[in-house]
């Protein structure tokens, strides 16, 4: 048994773990068994300076997956799926992307549609319309949806909202069965905006933390999370997984 720290260290080899994870007040006993691929997914992260990107490669090379670190934008193209992480304010993150050249490549390679593209956290809401964090900033406009602060109105809930949350699915789709997020999947959120997503077809799951907010949302190939699939153990890992088999 090993904790998830220790589990995104193993090397690529081992095939199969298992582990006991704690993602509320009560034990889970869960397997990962990694499946048999063709071709290894070669996953660019991109590295803007917004988040520390070691446990977001390390659970990519647990699953299979070959990552390497983005530093410019001449790299993209280089790699079969690129990830977009990040932590941090909305305003700086897009200012930085603006200003290195990152988001005029991201544009061509959305616009191209054959490159999948996952963003995580902030990377996710950069996909969106604009931000209302600390102003109003314009986002990659990806997705018509903004980023909106978390609301718990009376509640005793706080924020930031860090923790273990569950998904609720919101489409009928392949998703569940080939993601392995299903409904009530627990998985691990830090963050204090949040995105509101105006185009319901969008909306593959939602998290209530006081309020309802989108989670998970897809246009194609491009997919947006707002938890950290590379925290969230087993079911962190088999949506990684099937990102890179996409």
């Amino acid at each position: 048994r090993v904790g998830v720290q220790e589990l995104l260290l193993l090397p690529c080899r081992a095939k199969r773990i298992s582990v006991e994870y704690r993602p509320k007040s009560h034990v889970r006993r869960m397997e990962y068994s990694k499946r048999s691929s063709g071709m290894t997914a070669r996953v660019g992260v991109i590295d803007y300076g917004c988040g520390n990107l070691k446990s977001v490669t390390n659970a990519l090379r647990y699953v299979g997956a070959e990552p390497q670190l983005v530093t410019t934008p001449d790299q993209i193209r280089c790699h079969s799926h690129i990830i977009l992480p990040g932590v941090g304010a909305f305003g700086a993150a897009s200012e930085t992307l603006r200003n290195t050249g990152f988001e005029e490549t991201l544009q061509q390679l959305y616009a191209e549609a054959q490159v999948p593209i996952l963003g995580i956290c902030l990377g996710m809401q950069l996909m969106c319309s604009y931000s209302e964090e600390g102003g109003k900033y314009e986002g990659l406009g990806w997705f018509d949806a903004q980023v909106i602060p978390i609301d718990v109105g009376t509640s005793a809930l706080k924020i930031p909202h860090m923790g273990w949350n569950s998904l609720s699915i919101r489409q009928e789709t392949e998703f569940e069965e080939f993601h392995g997020l299903t409904e009530k999947s627990d998985v691990y959120f830090l963050h204090s905006y949040c995105v509101n997503c105006s185009d319901s077809s969008d909306i593959v799951a939602t998290t209530t933390h006081g309020s309802e907010f989108t989670s998970v949302f897809a246009k194609g190939i491009v997919w947006g999370v707002q938890f950290h699939p590379e925290k969230s153990q087993l079911t962190g890992l088999n949506f990684l997984e099937a990102f890179t088999r996409i």
